[in-house]
């Protein structure tokens, strides 16, 4: 289990440290406005060409790593957390508390995620925060009833049943038996999420939903590129590649948690 735990960070860990230097590394102004310099190709002064307002594509895609990245892990903790409490609530507060957030769980998974994102962000306005908070509550129904399959399945395993009936009880089994049962589904779904609301953070700003305009966003990136796109094809490449390899760290890393038994961590 702690092999696991610290996987997951050193993951995590190593993308909050790009997001937090890419800024620093980019190679040129990326507010600077260059009329002059609009629609240029690929060269070494611009190593992903400009945009439509002579804004260095690659310097831009370098800050809004930042703003992308980090909304989503901080979403995706957010709505892990929030699931977490649910959860207790429904399984610590009696039969008839737990059908009746089971029930209200189960019908808010049926409505659109994206219905529900807008919803939550138009209910209190566009900024960073709200957004941030607005796509992590939507998150946390999907945790609710994963968790409420995890943990009965946990508690359900022979050894756990041995374990209990020789007498051990609270704190302990959770630690040293249920703990090393859920602890890898758990984070495998922690990982994956974590790109998927990486994904919707960009969804929000493809669609130019306030909130996403003041800053670099890929998302927004992707808007504001695609009419242009017959022209300067080059300005979805940062966007894209940031989507990909974000995503694709998380989804490997989620591969190699699931290949993890207890034993092995």
């Amino acid at each position: 289990m702690k092999t696991i735990i610290l996987h997951v960070v050193f993951v995590l860990g190593g993308l909050i440290v790009f997001a937090l230097i890419s800024p620093s590394m980019a190679p040129n102004d990326p507010s600077r406005i260059s009329l002059a310099d609009r629609f240029r190709p690929p060269c070494p002064e611009y190593p992903l060409g400009t945009d439509a307002l002579g804004r260095c594509h690659l310097s831009r895609s370098l800050t809004a790593a930042r703003t992308t990245i980090g909304r989503g892990i901080i979403a995706s903790l957010c709505s892990l957390l929030g699931g977490v409490l649910i959860y207790c609530i429904a399984r610590l507060g009696g039969r008839w508390l737990g059908l009746v957030v089971m029930t209200v769980n189960d019908a808010l998974l049926a409505v659109p995620s994206i219905f529900i994102v807008l919803g939550l962000i138009s209910a209190k306005g566009g900024a960073d925060v709200t957004a941030i908070m607005g796509i992590g509550l939507y998150g946390v129904p999907w945790w609710v009833r994963f968790l409420s399959h995890v943990v009965p399945s946990a508690y359900e395993r022979d050894f756990v049943v041995a374990t209990r009936v020789a007498g051990v009880r609270g704190f302990r089994l959770m630690c040293h038996c249920v703990m090393p049962c859920i602890v890898p589904p758990i984070m495998t779904a922690f990982l994956i999420r974590t790109a998927r609301f990486m994904l919707l953070f960009g969804t929000v700003g493809f669609i130019g939903f306030a909130g996403f305009a003041s800053i670099p966003e890929w998302g927004g990136m992707l808007r504001e590129g695609i009419p242009y796109l017959h022209r300067a094809p080059w300005l979805i490449l940062g966007p894209f590649a940031g989507f990909t390899i974000c995503g694709g760290i998380l989804v490997f890393s989620a591969d190699r948690i699931s290949r993890l038994s207890p034993g092995d961590s």
